[in-house]
């Protein structure tokens, strides 16, 4: 069975292209600096954007790999978790992440 290519509206997602650029360098502060552009543009509260950050923390931790990686590495069952479940992952993430690039000098 051959993969069709996707093929996307770039009218529904013009940001697309840039994003594609900001995946291919991984760099965290591009990546952020296009949200950050994307939320501005969108006129978004902030609550709206705590939404957002919620919602996107519990879809990428639910994600297959994650899950599995949560579950065997750490004993935890990401899909039972809660927003207050979530934000603590989050803030462990965010420690280590900090941790990690203070030691590299950033």
């Amino acid at each position: 069975m051959s993969k069709k290519k996707r093929v996307i509206n770039k009218s529904k997602y013009p940001n697309l292209h840039q994003l594609n650029k900001v995946r291919q360098n991984k760099k965290v502060d591009e990546v952020a600096q296009t949200m950050l552009s994307i939320i501005s543009s969108s006129g978004l509260t902030v609550d709206e954007v705590a939404a957002i950050n919620y919602y996107t923390m519990q879809e990428i931790l639910n994600s297959e790999h994650n899950k599995r990686f949560m579950k065997e590495n750490l004993k935890l069952d990401v899909s039972k978790l809660g927003p207050d479940g979530i934000f603590a992952v989050q803030q462990a993430l965010i420690s280590t992440y900090y941790e990690k690039i203070k030691e590299n000098g950033k």
